[in-house]
């Protein structure tokens, strides 16, 4: 409580909602300062005490919000972490399973490729053939 000894109505005594339960305040239940220049020494050490302790208080409590909200974004981020690699691995799968189906496409077009040059040819002795049996007969008409 404020030496005038009128309540608190600002700052952390009145913010932590809390009775005074010790101090002049609590003695007298009315808040009159006493006349005792030491009592009233002692009291400012209280109360300049007991402000300390709240401030710690507030602190270790913002300390402690500080901490639970760096180790969720933490996990958050690990689990962000996990769906990726697990996504890269699958790409990664994906993509070799592509490679190797390419590399059987190309084997079979190669393939493809080469009787269509044999099958060519062998039109061509056809043809060739065909004109060499109308040749011959025509030369026996």
């Amino acid at each position: 409580a404020p030496q005038s000894g009128k309540a608190a109505t600002s700052g952390k005594a009145a913010k932590s909602g809390k009775a005074a339960t010790s101090g002049k305040a609590a003695r007298s239940g009315n808040g009159a300062s006493t006349t005792d220049p030491a009592e009233r020494r002692r009291e400012a050490a209280r109360a300049a005490a007991q402000r300390g302790v709240e401030e710690a208080e507030e602190s270790l409590q913002d300390a402690t919000d500080a901490l639970q909200a760096a180790e969720d974004s933490a996990d958050d981020l690990d689990q962000r972490q996990g769906d990726l690699t697990a996504r890269i691995t699958a790409l990664q799968r994906s993509l070799t399973e592509a490679e190797e189906e390419l590399t059987g496409v190309r084997r079979d077009a190669r393939r493809a490729r080469r009787q269509r040059e044999r099958s060519a040819q062998a039109r061509d002795r056809a043809e060739r053939a065909l004109a060499a049996s109308r040749e011959k007969r025509d030369g026996l008409d």
